[in-house]
């Protein structure tokens, strides 16, 4: 029966001089069953984005878009970085429309997302079936 390499101090020690913990190493070696000279020696993979975009996530939460909302829009919309950190939501303009004409926030989101255009969305009156007045049966 064969046993599989088990990291001693002095693998640990590589591995710290290669930046790698010791958490890391045995997550390498028992979770993923990689060698130990792989574990000690292959360089961590940098989250990609996370930290050098830091200054255009504060950029984004200037101009009232979340952290959550930037990343979204650069992993599934396709945009730039800085596209992602500057383009307004689009909604604001409509919002404001849509309040004036007696048409909630959540009417108008759930129009537009039903494939109404916006501006459609925000002006088009509301109907009349929800109305809670009763009427007089002469």
């Amino acid at each position: 029966m064969k046993y599989k390499a088990v990291p001693t101090d002095e693998d640990y020690k590589i591995a710290a001089r290669n930046g790698i913990s010791k958490a890391n190493v045995n997550q390498r070696v028992y979770g993923y069953h990689w060698s130990v000279e792989r574990a000690i020696t292959d360089p961590l993979q940098n989250k990609k984005g996370k930290e050098s975009n830091r200054p255009l996530v504060f950029i984004a939460e200037q101009n009232g878009i979340s952290a959550s909302t930037y990343y979204r829009r650069i992993r599934e919309e396709g945009m730039t970085e800085i596209e992602a950190a500057t383009k307004s939501k689009g909604h604001e303009v409509f919002l404001k429309i849509a309040s004036e004409n007696g048409i909630s926030e959540n009417l108008y989101r759930k129009r537009v997302q039903r494939g109404m255009p916006k501006y459609e969305a925000a002006t088009k009156p509301k109907d009349k079936r929800g109305s809670t007045k009763k009427k007089q049966i002469s």
